[in-house]
């Protein structure tokens, strides 16, 4: 993604995940961002991710929401899969 990029589709289940999980570069984290902001089906896949990252036992977040360490991809995914 450019450095001023736009999304002209909605971005892959896997970048919402690194979004959450702090992998992405800032101006990737940054075009994500808006496009959640414009798109409500991606926004509401956010937030029920969110949800389900805060009912869980154990620091997989931090205060400030960013990630609390590397989760692997495996266990997050097994998480997440329970709940949506």
């Amino acid at each position: 993604m450019g450095e001023h990029s736009t999304l002209t589709s909605c971005p892959d289940d896997n970048v919402i995940v690194a979004l959450l999980e702090g992998e992405l570069q800032e101006h990737e984290t940054r075009t994500i961002q808006a496009h959640l902001d414009s798109c409500e089906s991606c926004s509401e896949l956010f937030q029920e991710l969110m949800a389900v990252i805060e009912s869980q036992p154990g620091p997989m977040m931090s205060d400030d929401g960013a990630s609390a360490g590397k989760i692997g991809r495996a266990s997050w995914r097994e998480r997440v899969s329970r709940h949506v």
